[in-house]
């Protein structure tokens, strides 16, 4: 059971990183692949510049869940930078909130298109993959950023309870 633990934290520490990692390899590969099929033999795949397209937009979803997690996205400080240690606490809160009503609606409306692409059988331009593998991006990386949202302000409550700083990086919100 220990083992599972450790290969569950290392998921959850990870998972994103190595997927960006997968994800930005392979559409650097396609693209240098291509580039030079294209200036040396005057050819191309069909199905290369899409994929490249497609793992782009896996890599982004996934990123954003990552600086989601760690309050490391687009946001204002301006006014934290005043608040008190309580009132900086109740905008986190406030934030994590509509963030997690944003995700489930997202993620609501991104499953259609998805259910769509699998009813009908669409594919992928110049490759037999089905676009839903392209489409749920949306869907899961919204998945993800709803759940780093539910830890992340779990961490929070715990750092405002024990007194600690509300956010690892003090160049985020100083307390």
């Amino acid at each position: 059971m220990g083992e599972l633990r450790k290969l569950i934290k290392w998921l959850d520490e990870n998972i994103e990183y190595w997927l960006c990692f997968v994800f930005y390899s392979y559409m650097a590969g396609v693209i240098v692949v291509e580039v030079c099929r294209r200036y040396f033999f005057g050819a191309s795949s069909s199905w290369g510049e899409e994929t490249a397209i497609y793992a782009f937009i896996w890599m982004t979803y996934l990123a954003a869940a990552r600086g989601v997690r760690g309050r490391k996205h687009l946001s204002v400080e301006a006014l934290r930078y005043r608040m008190t240690r309580t009132q900086k606490y109740y905008t986190f809160v406030l934030s994590d909130v509509c963030f997690f009503v944003l995700s489930v609606v997202i993620v609501y409306y991104s499953i259609l298109p998805v259910m769509e692409n699998i009813r009908y059988g669409h594919t992928m331009f110049g490759i037999d993959l089905p676009l839903a593998l392209a489409t749920s991006a949306v869907t899961a990386g919204w998945i993800l950023i709803a759940i780093r949202v539910v830890q992340r302000f779990f961490d929070t409550l715990k750092r405002f309870r024990h007194g600690l700083p509300l956010v690892d990086d003090l160049s985020l919100v100083e307390d």
